[in-house]
């Protein structure tokens, strides 16, 4: 095609207005929004924030002076991942005193290989305490 006599001439034209055009117009209408000074959403802000400056990290740490007041402080640290399942986080914010972790850097995300674990332990500690009993 780029040896056609047909086009040859077109061809010519069109490479010598691209070799003139500038690369980047500031004034395309379709790009405003990545032009403007801060095109971070307010969500992705609050994220950012929480991920540079953790919950209840104050001038003493964080559990603070007191025992009352770190146990206070912990209630407010959030213990449930964004990164887990969303089926998993649906149940787990069925509890009270769960909350999300939106900023992904402060909670563990537990995964169904976590449950299939900790199931698996409890059934292993029941078979042993059922055996003890019968055995004694």
């Amino acid at each position: 095609l780029h040896e056609s006599e047909v086009f040859a001439r077109d061809i010519a034209d069109a490479r010598a207005r691209w070799a003139k055009s500038a690369f980047w117009d500031p004034t395309l209408e379709d790009y405003q929004d990545l032009l403007e000074p801060s095109s971070v959403p307010r969500v992705l802000e609050s994220t950012l924030s929480a991920r540079l400056h953790p919950p209840n990290a104050g001038i003493h740490g964080i559990h603070g002076i007191h025992g009352m007041q770190a146990h206070a402080q912990s209630a407010d640290i959030p213990n449930m991942s964004i990164f887990t399942p969303p089926a998993i986080l649906f149940f787990q914010s069925l509890l009270p005193w769960s909350s999300l972790d939106q900023s992904g850097a402060t909670a563990e995300p537990l995964f169904w290989g976590d449950i299939a674990g900790t199931l698996a332990g409890f059934v292993k500690d029941a078979g042993q305490l059922v055996r003890r009993a019968a055995a004694g």
